[in-house]
């Protein structure tokens, strides 16, 4: 007989072991979930659930895959399984019609755990081995049985995701499920963040004329007049000049940043007035935290106005750069002439406008236009020791030292997997704080009744440096989920 069942790594190193199960949680696009085993995990079909808080019920549907069996694993688990097959069970094509037909399987996120079972005494190991996440294809459906075939991420990823264009580049939500999720920061509508129903807001077709969220698109349609007589300060007669058209940086990424350094902006649509040429620039995907230096063709230029657009008390008519946006998801046009509004708002990036003499940029050309900036806030978890509620004041208490979760005043952050799950949700404000050891965070928490708990984490985003947090959040914006790292390390 093994030994008694403990973990993975001990008991899969016996001559006889246990029974090994594969659970495969799918993710929709639309945000619902299918839960599949190879052995049935509910008591409907006289299985026993796995243990959990909320339990799952995993329907007995695999009845193959192409993945080697528990002895092959490594101590550290497979890590790099480039594809997989399911062969899923569907009699009555239940599954088919709920999930393929109506959903689809296409783009759907798998993500397929291994434990083993102890049947005897009808208990599970204490961990469980996530040993594949990829995306799904269109289902081929046999008979009775749907085929699955899923690619894995851990592959290849392309960033930067975004272009200039002249159609919006945010997903937009066309059904109600899709709405219900375009509030939440983790969800691919949140940029566009139309949560109204469809027949008050019909989907867009990524165009101005049918965008029903017009301060928060994200494309290229203003451009000046390709040429146009001016009179310079002084000057007794016109003189014709050339604009440069928005069509120079169609189809070119728009840059992310992290940390600190220098961006190559792209110009956009440079217009000249006899005196001075001006034009906007997308400098990056998101918020930059702050700008160092801004330089136009060698020419250092000054802040006319701060990230939230308030004035900066140093104006400069001659050299200056106005923020139109600072990556906040409503943008608003530029009201600089000639845009005086009604250019693009920018929604979701670092957008600039950039002024200087036309002795230093002609507008028949773009110009060099170099940023030197820090990037914005990333996704950053920390665990959290515990956390007592007495009257409506929650007192959190981290792992370790609190660095970087605040100030205090408003700061969005979100507890998740405390044992106290009341407490876990998304909260707007911090009342106070300290770096400790240990660290501590207090905050209101309406509704909440007294109470305490333990473990979890507590998301939140802050300005970092950190390689660990900048490659997760660099996987996350191309494809990959939280779920799919061990956050605790």
């Amino acid at each position: 007989m093994p030994v008694a069942l403990t973990t993975i790594n001990a008991a899969k190193e016996q001559s006889s072991t246990y029974q090994p199960i594969l659970l495969a949680d799918f993710l929709f696009c639309d945000g619902s979930k299918l839960h599949l085993s190879t052995h049935p995990l509910n008591t409907v079909e006289g299985g026993f659930p796995l243990p959990g808080a909320p339990a799952t019920d995993y329907k007995a549907r695999l009845s193959s895959h192409n993945i080697q069996e528990i002895q092959s694993l490594s101590q550290q688990g497979i890590s790099l399984i480039p594809s997989i097959t399911l062969a899923i069970e569907d009699p009555d094509a239940a599954i088919y019609t709920a999930s393929e037909t109506t959903i689809g399987f296409r783009g759907a996120v798998v993500t397929l755990t291994l434990v083993l079972w102890d049947v005897g005494a009808n208990t599970f190991s204490s961990d469980a081995r996530t040993i594949f996440a990829g995306l799904c294809e269109k289902a081929v459906i046999n008979a009775t049985t749907l085929s699955v075939t899923a690619v894995s991420e851990v592959g290849k990823k392309v960033l930067p995701t975004v272009v200039h264009q002249s159609y919006c580049v945010w997903p937009n939500p066309a059904t109600l499920a899709q709405r219900l999720t375009a509030n939440n920061p983790d969800s691919q509508f949140y940029w566009c963040g139309e949560d109204r129903a469809p027949d008050v807001a019909p989907p867009c077709q990524h165009t101005s004329a049918t965008c029903t969220r017009p301060l928060r698109r994200l494309n290229i349609t203003w451009d000046p007049v390709g040429q146009q007589f001016v009179t310079a300060y002084g000057a007794k007669s016109s003189t014709l000049i050339t604009n440069t058209l928005s069509s120079a940086v169609m189809g070119q990424s728009i840059p992310v940043v992290y940390g600190t350094g220098w961006i190559n902006a792209k110009p956009i649509a440079t217009v000249g007035d006899g005196n001075y040429t001006r034009f906007e620039t997308i400098a990056a995907l998101g918020p930059l935290s702050y700008v160092l230096n801004f330089v136009v063709n060698g020419e250092q230029l000054s802040p006319a106005n701060n990230p939230d657009g308030s004035s900066s008390g140093v104006p400069n008519k001659d050299f200056r750069y106005n923020w139109i946006n600072n990556g906040r998801r409503d943008g608003a046009p530029n009201l600089d002439s000639p845009w005086s509004g009604h250019g693009d708002p920018y929604g979701g990036v670092a957008a600039f406008l950039a002024v200087v003499p036309k002795d230093v940029a002609a507008p028949n050309a773009p110009p060099t236009c170099q940023i030197l900036a820090a990037g914005g806030a990333t996704n950053k978890f920390q665990q959290v020791a515990s956390i007592s509620v007495v009257s409506h004041v929650a007192t959190l208490t981290v792992v370790g030292l609190n660095w970087d979760i605040g100030p205090v005043g408003a700061f969005n952050f979100t507890i998740s997997g405390s044992t106290y799950a009341a407490i876990n949700g998304t909260y707007g404000a911090i009342t106070g704080r300290a770096n400790g050891p240990p660290g501590t965070i207090t905050f209101a928490c309406p509704g909440v009744a007294d109470g305490s708990g333990t473990g979890g984490y507590i998301r939140y985003a802050a300005y970092t440096e950190n390689p660990v947090w900048i490659y997760i959040d660099i996987r996350v914006r191309t494809g990959d989920s939280y779920a799919q790292y061990n956050l605790a390390t």
